[in-house]
C-alpha cells in the first residue's frame, strides 16, 4: 500500500490518499464476477490489482467511537460523488455487493487508523456499513534508541533485517488489531473473503513489550508489500 498524505484546509477530510495493490489470483473472483478489473502491473512475475485508498487518521485518548465512522463514510460518499462513480448497491441473495468505484473503474476502499482502541459501537458500525471498510489500531509506541521502525509500526520490520538488530520499542500495553468489514472482506464484499487482515505477533512477546504488525494473508500464504517503481497520481 502505497499512501500520501494530503491533509489540509480542502482536504475534503481525506488525511492519506493512495494505493492498494493486491496480487490478482486473491481477485480471481472478484475479475469473473464484475466484469472489468482495475489497471494490473506486472510485479516480480506476478501480476496485481490496484483499489483506491482513502484513509483518515485518528489519534485520540479516548477510545474510537461510530462518530468517526460515520465521518470515514461521509468522506467516502463525497469523494465517490465527485469522481462520477455509482454508489454501493445492495446485491440480490448469492451475488457480489457492487463496489464504489472511481471514473477510471478502481474500486473505493476506505480506511480508519486510530492509536486508541475501537469501542464496540465503533465496531458495530464499521461492521454494519454497506462501504467498504478496514480498521486499523495501531498503539503508541516509544523506540528507546530513537531509531523508529521502517513502517512507524510496532516490531515492524524490513524484511531483509534481523529482527536481533530491531530497536526495542515500548507501548501503552494496547494489542494492534486490523479488520475488514464484510463489505471489503466477507463472501460478498469487494474481496469476496479471499484476503484475510491478522495482527502478527513475533515469536517471542515480552508482556511489558506488546509488538506485532498488521499483515494480509490469501490462500494460506503471507501477502507480500508491495508498490509500482512509478506511483500513480
Amino acid at each position: 500500500m502505497s499512501l500520501q498524505h494530503v491533509g489540509g484546509r480542502d482536504d475534503g477530510g481525506i488525511d492519506l490518499l493512495g494505493w492498494w495493490w493486491l496480487p490478482v489470483p486473491c481477485e480471481t473472483r472478484y475479475e469473473a464476477t464484475e466484469g472489468r478489473g482495475a489497471p494490473r502491473v506486472n510485479a516480480g512475475g506476478e501480476y496485481r490489482q490496484r483499489f483506491r485508498v482513502i484513509a483518515q487518521c485518528k489519534d485520540e485518548k479516548r477510545k474510537v467511537g461510530p462518530k468517526y465512522v460515520r465521518e470515514l463514510e461521509g468522506t467516502l460518499y463525497r469523494y465517490i460523488s465527485g469522481a462520477h462513480t455509482p454508489p454501493v448497491s445492495d446485491a440480490s441473495e448469492g451475488e457480489a455487493r457492487q463496489a464504489p468505484r472511481t471514473l477510471a473503474g478502481d474500486p473505493v476502499v476506505g480506511l480508519l487508523i486510530s492509536s486508541a482502541p475501537f469501542t464496540k459501537g465503533g465496531l458495530m458500525r464499521a461492521h454494519s456499513s454497506r462501504m467498504p471498510l478496514m480498521i486499523l489500531h495501531i498503539p503508541p509506541v516509544v523506540l528507546e534508541d530513537a531509531v523508529a521502525s521502517p513502517l512507524g509500526v510496532p516490531g515492524m520490520l524490513a524484511e531483509h533485517e534481523d529482527a536481533a538488530d530491531a530497536p526495542e520499542s515500548t507501548s501503552s500495553g494496547d494489542l494492534g488489531a486490523l479488520a475488514f468489514n464484510p463489505a471489503l472482506g466477507g463472501p460478498s464484499g469487494l474481496l469476496r473473503g479471499l484476503v484475510q487482515p491478522r495482527w502478527e505477533h513475533p515469536s517471542v512477546v515480552s508482556v511489558d513489550r506488546p509488538s506485532g504488525r498488521p499483515g494480509l494473508w490469501c490462500n494460506g500464504k503471507r501477502i507480500s508489500s508491495w508498490t509500482p517503481e512509478h506511483g500513480l497520481a
